[in-house]
């Protein structure tokens, strides 16, 4: 996240995993981000992976299980989601992941060129203000290896305004679930979350997306597995 924005310190962050019962194909949207790194790499004895923004440790998990030759490195910037992690990931072994509290722009900073050989983020980018986001995704295509894939499952907004409109609406009305199960709080909390998204600064666009990573010399980019708001956005950097 930015420097000092702190999007999940409410109770959608203490509470993170209720989300999927306002979104249907979280699961598949983050399982097809994992399989997407997974199918990108064929006989790799060892594969080094960033997921930048691991929150309780859902998509790690996924990880971990799919492949014994991931080696996950995992960076947050919230401290209470370090523990929820590490609770989802007790049963793998130690010496296949990594996480540390740290904020991903400074983080990447620190990294040698070429230090990892994929990069992962699911629900983090559109988060941030696209200056700063920017600014990751330069840092992204720096430390990743040559070769290597940049995949991220998250809300990316189609460019047409009457579909996205539409799949606002939608969203929006899928929170009502929080009131049946009698969290109203959350209702609001997440409610209020998603039109911040709508911020012109804020707001990640499919084809702003995909410009953004050519411009940084990503190659064979695409957009698949499209829910309502959510997509799967991925690039190689060049051999």
């Amino acid at each position: 996240m930015a420097n000092t924005e702190k999007r999940f310190s409410n109770k959608a962050g203490e509470e993170y995993d209720l989300f999927s019962l306002a979104l249907p194909h979280q699961y598949e949207i983050q399982s097809k981000a994992v399989e997407t790194l997974i199918n990108h790499f064929t006989g790799a004895d060892s594969i080094k992976v960033l997921e930048i923004g691991f929150g309780t440790g859902i998509t790690s998990s996924e990880l971990l299980s799919k492949d014994k030759d991931i080696h996950l490195t995992g960076i947050d910037s919230e401290p209470k989601m370090l523990k929820k992690a590490l609770s989802k990931l007790q049963f793998f072994p130690k010496e296949q992941f990594e996480l540390c509290t740290d904020e991903a722009y400074e983080y990447l900073k620190k990294q040698e060129d070429q230090s990892f050989n994929a990069i992962i983020s699911v629900w983090v980018l559109h988060n941030l203000k696209r200056d700063f986001r920017n600014k990751i995704i330069s840092e992204i295509f720096r430390v990743l290896k040559s070769g290597g894939i940049f995949v991220n499952g998250d809300k990316i907004a189609v460019t047409e305004p009457a579909l996205h409109k539409e799949h606002l609406e939608w969203q929006l009305k899928k929170f009502d679930v929080f009131e049946e199960t009698s969290r109203p709080d959350l209702k609001k909390e997440w409610t209020d979350h998603y039109i911040e998204d709508e911020d012109p600064e804020r707001i990640l666009y499919e084809n702003e997306f995909i410009q953004r990573l050519e411009k940084e010399g990503f190659v064979d980019l695409k957009i698949t597995d499209r829910h309502y708001m959510d997509a799967v956005g991925f690039g190689t950097k060049p051999q």
